[in-house]
């Protein structure tokens, strides 16, 4: 009985994060997009090394 339980929050967890992940990702990218470009503090660097 407890296996039961454990299996379906696992599964309820996994769903309820399959369902957000996209929405998360695009608020990061919203956020990235936004931000200024640039080498200061809080700003964007696009010639940084990846």
């Amino acid at each position: 009985m407890k296996k039961r339980w454990v299996f379906f929050s696992f599964l309820v967890l996994g769903l309820l994060f399959l369902i957000s992940h996209p929405a998360l990702a695009d608020r990061l990218g919203e956020a990235i997009a936004q931000a200024p470009k640039g080498e200061g503090a809080g700003m964007i660097n696009e010639g940084a090394a990846k």
